[in-house]
C-alpha cells in the first residue's frame, strides 16, 4: 500500500523568517558597507526593517536581503548613493522590477554572489553563537505547521534555498522537530529539481502525483 511523501520549502511555507532575515541582513550590510551606514540612525534602521517585510516576496536566496537593505539606504540617504537606479526609486518599483534591478546594482557595487552568501551565513552563525534565544525568537512557525509536521505519518523532506543548518536548527529549537539532515536539502546542495528526481524520486520509485505550488510537492509510492 502506497504512502505519501512531502517535499516542502521552508521560508514562507513552514516558517515566517522575515524578521530574522531582515535583521541579519542589516547586521551583515553594516559589516560589508560600513561607510554606507554612517548616517543611518535607529529610526531610519527601523524604517528599513519595516520595508523589508514588504519586499520579502522578491527574495529567492537570502543574500538578496543585503542588496535590498543597501538599496533602501541609498533611497534614504542621497550621499550614500553609488548606483544609477536609487534616485527617485520607490519600494513598489523595487517589487515590480527586482529582477532587472538586481544585476545592475550587483555590477555597479562590484559585488559577487558567493561573498554575500558567505557573509550572510557567517553573521547568522555569530548571532546563533552569541544569542541563540534572540535568533530563534526572531523567527516563527506559521500556526499549525509544527504540529502538522510532528504528527504526520508521511515522510517529510525539506528542499530550501536557505542554508540547511539554519533550517535544521529552527525545526529543532523552535518547532521541537528533528528531521534527519540527509532529508534537508539547503543552499549549496544543488538544484531543487535535480534532488527531487535523483535523490528522492528515483531511488524510492516515487511518482509525482500533484504539484501543490512552486514549493510544495505531494508524492506517492507505486
Amino acid at each position: 500500500m502506497g504512502g505519501h511523501l512531502y517535499a516542502l520549502d521552508f521560508d514562507g511555507v513552514l516558517c515566517d523568517s522575515c524578521g530574522e532575515s531582515s535583521l541579519s541582513a542589516v547586521k551583515a550590510a553594516k559589516v560589508r558597507w560600513p561607510s554606507v551606514f554612517e548616517h543611518i540612525d535607529a529610526t531610519m534602521e527601523g524604517w528599513i526593517v519595516e520595508q523589508m517585510y514588504t519586499l520579502r516576496p522578491v527574495v529567492e536566496t537570502g543574500y538578496e536581503n543585503l542588496l535590498l537593505v543597501r538599496l533602501l539606504v541609498e533611497i534614504l540617504v542621497p550621499s550614500a548613493r553609488h548606483s544609477s537606479v536609487s534616485e527617485g526609486l520607490s519600494v513598489q518599483e523595487i517589487l515590480e522590477n527586482w529582477l532587472k534591478l538586481k544585476p545592475t546594482i550587483m555590477s555597479e557595487w562590484n559585488e559577487d554572489r558567493e561573498s554575500l552568501v558567505d557573509l550572510f551565513g557567517r553573521i547568522r552563525d555569530e548571532w546563533i553563537e552569541n544569542d541563540l534565544p534572540g535568533w530563534i525568537g526572531a523567527n516563527r512557525f506559521y500556526p499549525g505547521t509544527a504540529d502538522a509536521l510532528k504528527f504526520s505519518s508521511s515522510e517529510i523532506y525539506i528542499v530550501t534555498t536557505k542554508q540547511g543548518r539554519f533550517a535544521e536548527a529552527l525545526l529543532k529549537e523552535l518547532a521541537g522537530i528533528e528531521i534527519p539532515s540527509e532529508r534537508i536539502y539547503g543552499l549549496g546542495t544543488g538544484l531543487v529539481h535535480y534532488y527531487l528526481r535523483s535523490k528522492i524520486l528515483e531511488p524510492m520509485r516515487l511518482t509525482l502525483r500533484n504539484r501543490c505550488n512552486s514549493t510544495c510537492f505531494l508524492l506517492y509510492t507505486n
